[in-house]
Protein backbone atom coordinates (compact mmCIF):
# COMPACT_ATOMS: atom_id res chain seq x y z
CA UNK A 1 0.00 0.00 0.00
CA UNK A 2 2.48 2.86 1.26
CA UNK A 3 5.49 1.24 -0.82
CA UNK A 4 3.84 0.28 -4.10
CA UNK A 5 3.76 4.04 -5.91
CA UNK A 6 8.06 4.05 -4.44
CA UNK A 7 8.68 1.05 -6.29
CA UNK A 8 11.78 1.15 -8.68
CA UNK A 9 12.03 4.84 -7.96
CA UNK A 10 15.18 7.02 -6.58
CA UNK A 11 14.76 9.34 -3.86
CA UNK A 12 10.88 8.47 -3.53
CA UNK A 13 9.80 9.42 0.03
CA UNK A 14 6.69 7.68 2.10
CA UNK A 15 5.29 9.84 4.89
CA UNK A 16 6.94 7.52 8.55
CA UNK A 17 3.33 8.18 9.61
CA UNK A 18 1.69 6.43 6.74
CA UNK A 19 1.82 3.43 7.63
CA UNK A 20 0.71 4.40 11.17
CA UNK A 21 -1.92 6.33 10.32
CA UNK A 22 -3.45 4.02 7.65
CA UNK A 23 -3.04 0.79 10.30
CA UNK A 24 -4.87 2.90 12.88
CA UNK A 25 -7.97 3.76 10.29
CA UNK A 26 -8.06 0.21 9.38
CA UNK A 27 -8.44 -1.20 12.91
CA UNK A 28 -10.68 2.01 14.00
CA UNK A 29 -12.70 2.73 11.33
CA UNK A 30 -12.73 -0.07 8.75
CA UNK A 31 -13.00 -3.16 11.16
CA UNK A 32 -16.33 -3.93 13.39
CA UNK A 33 -14.91 -5.53 17.14
CA UNK A 34 -14.60 -9.23 15.72
CA UNK A 35 -12.66 -8.73 12.90
CA UNK A 36 -9.99 -6.16 14.62
CA UNK A 37 -9.99 -8.61 17.95
CA UNK A 38 -8.55 -11.06 15.20
CA UNK A 39 -5.83 -8.66 13.27
CA UNK A 40 -4.94 -7.06 17.01
CA UNK A 41 -4.53 -11.13 18.46
CA UNK A 42 -1.69 -11.77 16.18
CA UNK A 43 0.73 -10.10 19.09
CA UNK A 44 -0.14 -12.14 21.61
CA UNK A 45 0.16 -15.46 19.24
CA UNK A 46 3.64 -14.86 17.83
CA UNK A 47 5.44 -13.38 21.11
CA UNK A 48 6.92 -17.08 21.84
CA UNK A 49 7.96 -16.79 18.14
CA UNK A 50 9.10 -13.16 18.35
CA UNK A 51 11.28 -14.25 21.26
CA UNK A 52 12.92 -16.84 20.13
CA UNK A 53 13.65 -15.20 16.71
CA UNK A 54 15.73 -12.72 18.68
CA UNK A 55 17.29 -15.41 20.49
CA UNK A 56 18.41 -17.06 17.65
CA UNK A 57 19.29 -14.13 15.50
CA UNK A 58 21.47 -13.04 18.12
CA UNK A 59 22.89 -16.36 18.10
CA UNK A 60 23.93 -16.25 14.68
CA UNK A 61 25.05 -12.91 14.65
CA UNK A 62 27.56 -13.91 17.64
CA UNK A 63 28.97 -16.90 15.67
CA UNK A 64 29.63 -14.39 12.52
CA UNK A 65 30.86 -12.35 14.46
CA UNK A 66 34.11 -14.67 15.00
CA UNK A 67 35.25 -13.92 11.65
CA UNK A 68 35.47 -10.45 12.93
CA UNK A 69 38.37 -11.41 15.02
CA UNK A 70 40.16 -13.98 13.19
CA UNK A 71 38.26 -17.02 14.23
CA UNK A 72 35.85 -19.50 12.23
CA UNK A 73 32.29 -19.60 12.66
CA UNK A 74 30.34 -23.08 12.83
CA UNK A 75 28.84 -23.48 9.89
CA UNK A 76 26.78 -26.02 10.32
CA UNK A 77 25.59 -24.42 13.35
CA UNK A 78 25.07 -20.92 11.27
CA UNK A 79 23.04 -22.86 8.80
CA UNK A 80 21.12 -24.49 11.85
CA UNK A 81 20.03 -21.39 13.23
CA UNK A 82 18.99 -19.90 9.89
CA UNK A 83 16.64 -22.48 9.17
CA UNK A 84 14.99 -22.36 12.69
CA UNK A 85 14.87 -18.47 12.02
CA UNK A 86 13.32 -19.28 8.70
CA UNK A 87 11.02 -21.96 10.05
CA UNK A 88 9.86 -18.80 12.99
CA UNK A 89 9.53 -16.46 9.92
CA UNK A 90 7.06 -18.60 8.44
CA UNK A 91 5.21 -19.42 11.58
CA UNK A 92 5.00 -15.61 11.88
CA UNK A 93 3.59 -15.26 8.35
CA UNK A 94 0.91 -17.78 8.78
CA UNK A 95 -0.56 -16.24 11.89
CA UNK A 96 -1.01 -12.65 9.68
CA UNK A 97 -1.91 -14.53 6.56
CA UNK A 98 -4.63 -16.18 8.23
CA UNK A 99 -6.04 -14.01 10.69
CA UNK A 100 -6.28 -11.26 7.37
CA UNK A 101 -7.62 -14.09 5.56
CA UNK A 102 -10.50 -14.55 8.27
CA UNK A 103 -10.76 -11.02 8.61
CA UNK A 104 -11.22 -10.62 4.72
CA UNK A 105 -14.20 -13.33 4.81
CA UNK A 106 -16.31 -11.35 6.39
CA UNK A 107 -15.77 -7.95 5.03
CA UNK A 108 -18.94 -6.12 3.79
CA UNK A 109 -19.25 -4.27 0.65
CA UNK A 110 -19.03 -0.87 2.12
CA UNK A 111 -16.18 -2.23 4.50
CA UNK A 112 -14.01 -3.32 1.38
CA UNK A 113 -14.83 0.34 -0.48
CA UNK A 114 -13.46 1.85 2.84
CA UNK A 115 -10.01 -0.12 2.39
CA UNK A 116 -10.11 0.79 -1.18
CA UNK A 117 -10.23 4.57 -0.26
CA UNK A 118 -7.70 3.73 2.18
CA UNK A 119 -5.39 2.64 0.04
CA UNK A 120 -5.71 5.56 -1.59
CA UNK A 121 -4.22 4.27 -4.81
CA UNK A 122 -6.19 4.88 -7.32
CA UNK A 123 -5.22 5.10 -11.12
CA UNK A 124 -1.92 3.46 -9.92
CA UNK A 125 -0.50 -0.19 -11.67
CA UNK A 126 1.20 -2.35 -10.62
CA UNK A 127 3.42 -4.79 -12.96
CA UNK A 128 2.85 -8.21 -12.23
CA UNK A 129 6.19 -9.20 -11.13
CA UNK A 130 9.40 -6.93 -9.47
CA UNK A 131 12.70 -8.28 -8.26
CA UNK A 132 14.74 -5.55 -6.46
CA UNK A 133 11.98 -2.92 -7.27
CA UNK A 134 12.51 -3.18 -10.57
CA UNK A 135 9.43 -4.52 -12.76
CA UNK A 136 10.02 -7.77 -14.63
CA UNK A 137 8.27 -8.36 -17.87
CA UNK A 138 8.12 -11.95 -20.23
CA UNK A 139 11.16 -10.80 -21.98
CA UNK A 140 13.66 -10.35 -18.80
CA UNK A 141 16.65 -12.29 -18.83
CA UNK A 142 16.86 -12.64 -14.89
CA UNK A 143 14.63 -15.51 -13.53
CA UNK A 144 12.75 -16.29 -16.72
CA UNK A 145 13.59 -19.80 -16.48
CA UNK A 146 12.04 -19.78 -12.93
CA UNK A 147 9.16 -17.58 -13.17
CA UNK A 148 6.33 -17.65 -15.97
CA UNK A 149 3.98 -14.77 -16.20
CA UNK A 150 0.11 -15.47 -16.18
CA UNK A 151 -1.67 -15.09 -19.76
CA UNK A 152 -3.94 -11.43 -19.41
CA UNK A 153 -7.23 -11.71 -20.05
CA UNK A 154 -7.02 -9.48 -22.93
CA UNK A 155 -3.98 -12.25 -24.48
CA UNK A 156 -6.39 -15.74 -24.69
Amino acid sequence: MKDMPAMGKRDFDISTSRTGDSGRDFLEQVLNETQRAEITGILAKQQNAITETITVRRAISQELRKLLTGGTPDRQKVIALGRRYGELDGEMSWLYATAFAKANRTLTDAQRAALTKLRNLDGYKSAEAYIYSRPLTEDSTCLTQIISFPRRSDEE
